[in-house]
């Protein structure tokens, strides 16, 4: 396991200039509301934060930016080629990242030899702590729970971010690795029963806009799954990371417009966004 990390980590948009690049301003005043809010974290780069639309320096800015405000960083470092992923894996190092997180490979399939030396080489080039991320209905790989626990032997991993929403998988894996590696629940639908499954604690999207409501359903308050699913359903009519960028700017971080292929929401899409930002039940 990895000491000190547990709670509600935010997986942060990244933010973009009307011109096209990413802002640092942005990046920086995000982050820090989102610590002064409570969570106990944010992990830029990652599924939220659009990384596969992002440049190997654009990866490297947001993780310095967000090491940069005192809180605590699990950096992303996807890459399709193991140098990138190995020069941000040792930026986020030097720049005070807490630990990381690694997507499978995506698009093509990975086999259990190859999800094996994805891992096993950013092992090689750095001593903090690995999360394995999966995703399979966006990467289309998933990772075996023999392969995941093979990783966790051999010290290849300390952590793993579950985001496939299937909770009857992550209970399989909290009951072969609880105590071996820390585990986190990053599907919002499941956040309620991963919790009482013994999830180590929460990477979310939401959090990163509404921040108190996900810190809710992880204190147990009455109401806050019922106000989490609210917010998710909003999401889902309009597009989640779309709909997380218009939420943001309308709450004072402007994160620009998401990169291709995501469009931005528009027409009937944006009439439960603007329901969300009157209810004062949500924060």
């Amino acid at each position: 396991m990895i000491s000190g990390l547990s709670g509600v980590f935010a997986a942060t948009l990244t933010p973009y200039r009307n011109d096209g690049p990413v802002s640092p301003g942005v990046v920086s005043s995000l982050t820090s509301s989102l610590i002064n809010a409570g969570l106990s974290g944010t992990c830029p780069a990652g599924t939220t934060g659009e990384f596969p639309m992002l440049s190997r320096e654009e990866k490297g800015l947001v993780n310095t930016v967000a090491a940069s405000c005192g809180g605590t960083v699990i950096a992303g470092i996807w890459g399709a080629l193991a140098d990138e992923r190995a020069d941000l894996a040792r930026r986020a190092g030097q720049d005070g990242a807490r630990a990381l997180f690694l997507t499978t490979p995506i698009f093509f399939k990975s086999s259990p030899e190859s999800t094996l030396a994805w891992y096993r080489s950013v092992r090689q080039v750095t001593a903090l702590p690995i999360f394995a991320y999966s995703i399979p209905q966006h990467t289309g790989n998933p990772i075996a729970l023999d392969v995941l626990e093979k990783l966790a032997d051999e010290g290849t991993i300390n952590g793993f971010k579950d985001s496939s929403g299937d909770l009857d998988w992550l209970v399989r894996v909290i009951g072969r690795l609880k105590g071996r590696i820390t585990i986190f629940a990053g599907h919002e639908g499941i956040f309620a029963p991963a919790l009482e499954a013994g999830v180590d604690g929460f990477i979310s999207g939401i959090a990163g806009v509404f921040p108190k409501t996900v810190l809710a359903v992880w204190h147990r308050e009455p109401g806050a799954v019922d106000r989490l699913l609210k917010v998710r359903q909003a999401l889902h009519e309009a597009g989640t990371i779309p709909g997380l960028k218009y939420l943001s700017k309308r709450r004072g971080f402007d994160c620009g417009n998401p990169r291709e292929p995501l469009l931005p929401p528009s027409g009937a899409a944006l009439e439960p966004l603007d329901r969300l930002l009157e209810d004062d039940s949500l924060a």
